[in-house]
């Protein structure tokens, strides 16, 4: 129960934290260094969902909030 509330705590800070359109940069995991944009805050996951562009194309990653940090 406690893990909960902890959680939701660091979700409502990173909400505030990371918004829609804004740049992030991925620190930690196979796609890290990788900028993107923020498409979308999936604050019941604990998730933010980036586009990077590779290769030309939008590629969606899906990342947990501790795992990229604003630019």
């Amino acid at each position: 129960m406690l893990e909960a509330a902890e959680r939701k705590e660091e979700a409502f800070s990173a909400r505030h934290r990371l918004q829609e359109g804004g740049k992030v940069k991925v620190t930690n995991g196979a796609f890290m260094n990788f900028e993107g944009e923020v498409d979308e805050v999936i604050v019941d996951k604990g998730t933010v969902r980036i586009h990077h562009h590779d290769f030309g194309r939008p590629t969606p990653l899906e990342l947990e909030y501790w795992q990229v940090e604003k630019v």
